[in-house]
C-alpha cells in the first residue's frame, strides 16, 4: 500500500500522503522524511529526492532551524528556514542511518555547547522520553 497519513512537523496537521518512496524507505526503519509536497487535487504526492532520518525526531529540525537562522526562523517559520537553506538542511542525511539511542525508554540526546566563562567545548548527555518513531 503506497497510501499513508503523515504529519507534517510545522503544523502538526495530518495529510493523506500517497508515495512508493516512502512505503520502500519506511520498510526499512526510516519516520522521518525531508521532502518537497505536491496536492494532485485527491492527496499529497512526493516530488524530487526523498531525505529520511533514522535517528532523529521533529525537534532536532526546528533545534537546527533556529540554531542556524533564529530571526527567520522566529518570524516566518520551520519550512521557509529550511527554503531559504536547503543546503545546509541537506547537509543533514550524512547522518541520515544513524539509529535512535534509548536508555530505559528514555531517548538520549547528546549536546555540544561552548562555556563562556571558560572558553571551552563542554559535552552533556541527557535524557528525553521517547514517544514513538518520528512524533514528539
Amino acid at each position: 500500500m503506497d497510501f499513508f497519513t503523515v504529519v507534517d512537523i510545522e503544523t502538526r496537521d495530518k495529510l493523506l500522503l500517497h508515495s512508493p518512496a516512502v512505503r520502500d524507505t519506511s520498510r526499512s526503519g526510516a519516520r522521518l522524511y525531508l521532502t518537497l509536497l505536491f496536492h494532485n487535487g485527491d492527496c499529497y504526492q512526493t516530488f524530487g529526492p526523498l531525505h529520511y532520518y533514522r535517528g532523529f525526531q521533529p525537534y532536532d529540525f526546528e533545534y537546527f532551524a533556529k540554531q542556524l537562522s533564529p530571526l527567520f526562523y522566529k518570524e516566518i517559520g520551520l519550512s521557509a528556514t529550511i527554503a531559504n537553506n536547503p543546503a545546509a538542511f541537506l547537509l543533514l542525511d550524512s547522518w541520515t542511518e544513524l539509529s535512535p539511542v534509548a536508555h530505559r525508554g528514555d531517548l538520549v540526546q547528546i549536546r555540544w555547547f561552548r562555556n563562556e566563562r571558560r572558553r571551552r567545548r563542554s559535552f552533556a548527555c541527557g535524557h528525553r522520553p521517547f514517544s514513538g518513531p518520528g512524533l514528539p
